[in-house]
């Protein structure tokens, strides 16, 4: 069921236009390394001035990831 849902909501996580300034950008947990990258890629391209990590059990592991990336 878990990975149903992924393909699902794949088209709502996925975005092909250049993003828009915001007030803040929102990791959501438990998955691979490209998103954790993609929202990297985001706060250093200036689009938000910050980033909120949820996640139950990798949030902590993944706002550590962004911190090492700068």
């Amino acid at each position: 069921l878990r990975r149903q849902s992924r393909r699902r909501f794949r088209c709502l996580l996925e975005v092909e236009r250049p993003a828009a300034k915001a007030d803040l950008l929102v990791l959501l947990g438990d998955e691979p390394r490209a998103r954790y990258t993609k929202a990297a890629e985001l706060f250093h391209a200036g689009v938000a001035p910050r980033v909120i990590v949820t996640g139950g059990g990798d949030a902590t592991e993944l706002a550590a990831k962004l911190e090492g990336a700068g």
